[in-house]
């Protein structure tokens, strides 16, 4: 079963860069021991489930692979995708290059988005790297304005 995620919450990292999965939405990753985290629009990380990120790319199969305007969207945006454990206690370590391109620092605000969860930095505390990665928000702008819509 797909989750869907709804609402927000705002934790902390730690000094190895982790951060818990929030109460709120324990329950869909419980079983689980990697979740999918990569870039996502506006300088945000997408944090999802296996099963949420598989349907999620699946949605990509039918770009054809002349279409290379298509075909480098859809890179962009998978080729930052990283699968990382999740402890024993729900946590799990960002990866420095997407601490950098979110601008994360200390405070992460989980923002539910449907099919995954939105991490932001928490307001003010926005890294110097943030929107220099602007890529993934041309790839989805490339792709919903293409027949492939999703």
């Amino acid at each position: 079963m797909l989750s869907k995620f709804y609402s927000q919450a705002t934790l902390q990292l730690d000094t190895k860069n982790r951060v818990r999965i929030p109460p709120l939405f324990k329950r869909a990753f419980e079983d689980l021991q990697e979740i999918y985290i990569f870039q996502d629009i506006n300088d945000s990380l997408a944090l999802m489930t296996e099963l949420s990120f598989e349907a999620f790319a699946t949605k990509f199969d039918n770009i054809p692979e002349c279409d290379v305007e298509l075909q480098n969207a859809k890179e962009s945006i998978f080729s930052n995708v990283k699968i990382v454990p999740i402890d024993n206690q729900m946590r799990f370590v960002i990866p420095q290059e997407l601490m950098e391109i979110s601008g994360l620092t200390r405070g992460v605000v989980f923002k539910g988005a449907g099919d995954r969860l939105r991490l932001y930095p928490e307001e003010g505390e926005v890294g110097k790297d943030v929107g220099k990665k602007g890529s993934v928000n041309r790839a989805y702008g490339k792709i919903n304005g293409s027949e492939y819509k999703f």
